[in-house]
């Protein structure tokens, strides 16, 4: 219970914080690539033209679908793609351990791609424009 004279924590600073949480894990997964690009090329011996196929397509997805993501937050509110966006990551990231073709690479990763977008800027930005009172 919140007692009387005591500072209360002011809610946006809860939803700022849930935002950065969730715009620096999605942008970090999304570009993490280059961690991986090595492992990927001395576990399947592919070669480096087509391991880097995988995130070429998924900045292209990334952005071709920024304006679909930008019209689903005005449509449907910030709250619920970042419910649908997490768990679709979610997914999305235990497909991408199970990896064992290059079509499935780059399948998985282009699916994080779109998924960037569901927790990126304009998402974040416009959760916090409507919690914070700026």
């Amino acid at each position: 219970m919140h007692a009387p004279g005591s500072p209360r924590l002011f809610s946006g600073w809860i939803v700022l914080a849930g935002a950065f949480l969730s715009f620096a894990t999605a942008a970090g997964l999304m570009h993490s690539y280059a961690v991986f690009f090595v492992a990927f090329l001395g576990e399947f011996g592919w070669s480096r033209a087509e391991t880097s196929v995988a995130y070429a397509v998924s900045q292209l997805i990334s952005g071709v679908s920024a304006p679909l993501v930008g019209v689903l937050v005005d449509r449907l509110g910030p709250r619920i793609l970042v419910l649908v966006g997490g768990s679709v990551l979610a997914v999305g990231l235990a497909a991408n351990s199970y990896v064992s073709s290059l079509w499935q690479l780059e399948a998985y990763w282009s699916h994080l791609g779109s998924d960037h977008h569901r927790h990126g800027d304009r998402l974040c930005g416009r959760l916090l424009d409507e919690r914070l009172d700026l």
